[in-house]
């Protein structure tokens, strides 16, 4: 029996800091199962038309279901690139524990590029949302920046209600 193990790459970004471009850049072949590449907004973007309808009362729904797809092509594809905001570790972790217990190679690439004062390097909030495809409010990015687990890796795995 061939065991077959994949990578799991997770791009992690505010909303606008183009983690959409970067994931679809890194996939190989569009038009084969080489790879694959989701993302929770895919939920609400439809087959048929194309068209994004993004409703916050489905957004739990939408990851599960993102991360069930990845699991799910994990077991016959090369590549899986999920690219979510992922602000903090907890949100992460499924995919970090799944992948982690099947062997699979895990990638993370942080696209954090939220303004720092101190450096006048970054974006701001504002120039973040003029760059959103998903019409993320300002505010709703100005809160992903503060919420942001820079270093995730000791981050508190858990939920936010879990601890």
């Amino acid at each position: 029996m061939h065991t077959f193990k994949s990578t799991l790459i997770l791009i992690r970004g505010v909303s606008g800091v183009g983690k959409t471009t970067l994931a679809n850049s890194l996939e190989t072949d569009p038009s084969s199962q080489n790879d694959f590449v989701i993302a929770a907004d895919d939920y609400f973007t439809s087959p048929d038309t194309g068209v994004y309808d993004f409703r916050p009362s489905l957004l739990p729904a939408a990851h599960r279901w993102c991360l069930v797809e990845a699991k799910n092509h994990l077991s016959f594809c090369d590549k899986v690139i999920v690219h979510n905001t992922f602000t903090c570790r907890w949100e992460m972790e499924p995919y970090l524990k799944f992948a982690g217990q099947n062997g699979h190679e895990i990638i993370v690439i942080d696209l954090f590029t939220g303004y720092n004062p101190t450096t006048g390097t970054g974006y701001t909030a504002t120039e973040l949302h003029a760059r959103c495809t998903h019409g993320v409010p300002l505010e709703g990015i100005q809160a992903q920046i503060e919420r942001y687990e820079l270093d995730w890796r000791s981050a508190d795995p858990r939920p936010v209600w879990e601890r």
